[in-house]
């Protein structure tokens, strides 16, 4: 709204001259003259009208994008299980699965459209891509861990997951490494890696008693909770 009241204003731009004299925007002896001063108008309702319909396009695409979400957990699923059938955890051949996986987890948008009849993807979509999963993970995570919650099978995973994710929380408040730009897997991917990969623990649980916790498992319920 504060916007769309703005009243057209005008401001002074500098910017380089289409004929720059001496012939050269580089020539030391001409270098003030090579830039011209025009005067360009910023209307507030335009700016606003452009945000507006960025966001409709990326919620748009967001509603695409988790069906992709969905089938990427499926595949995620897969993979770890195949991994296991093979017997090829914590061997060479895991890691260099892992690196494979790492560096194929973002699915390709360049050239992807919304529609047949749509535009093209917007300039950063596989940043809000891993945006959305950072926000899904983040709110999954915190209905597995509520004090009410009959996701998990005891109270000693709880606190195992607890610990396990006070570690990891601050990366999901804010950017994650790949939203602002790095390229490197997000915070959702790393967390999950990270506790597909963790070994089973056995801990005492408040009445005394050894319990098991798995990580897989607990993996699979934060899957389960993302995707509902």
């Amino acid at each position: 709204c504060g916007l769309l009241s703005l009243p057209i204003t005008l401001l002074s731009v500098r910017r380089p001259a289409l004929r720059p004299p001496g012939g050269s925007r580089n020539n030391p002896y001409t270098k003030d003259a090579a830039f011209d001063e025009i005067a360009v108008e910023v209307s507030g309702q335009f700016l606003a009208e452009s945000i507006m319909k960025m966001r409709t396009t990326v919620a748009q695409e967001w509603l695409q994008d988790l069906k992709i979400f969905v089938s990427e957990d499926d595949a995620l699923r897969k993979r770890h299980a195949v991994a296991i059938q093979a017997g090829v955890a914590g061997s060479k051949a895991n890691d260099d699965a892992k690196k494979m996986n790492e560096a194929n987890s973002h699915p390709a948008f360049e050239v992807g459209r919304l529609s047949s009849g749509g535009g093209r993807s917007s300039p950063f979509r596989k940043a809000s891509y891993d945006l959305l999963k950072l926000l899904a993970t983040r709110t999954a995570m915190d209905c597995v861990l509520a004090e009410n919650s009959k996701l998990l099978s005891n109270k000693s995973s709880r606190q195992w997951l607890l610990r396990f994710w006070g570690g990891r929380r601050d990366g999901f408040h804010g950017h994650s490494t790949w939203t602002q730009g790095g390229g490197e897997p997000g915070a959702s991917d790393s967390l999950l890696l990270a506790l597909f990969n963790a070994v089973p623990s056995i801990v005492t649980s408040t009445s005394g008693e050894a319990v098991l916790v798995d990580p897989n498992e607990l993996a699979d319920t934060l899957l389960t909770a993302r995707t509902d």
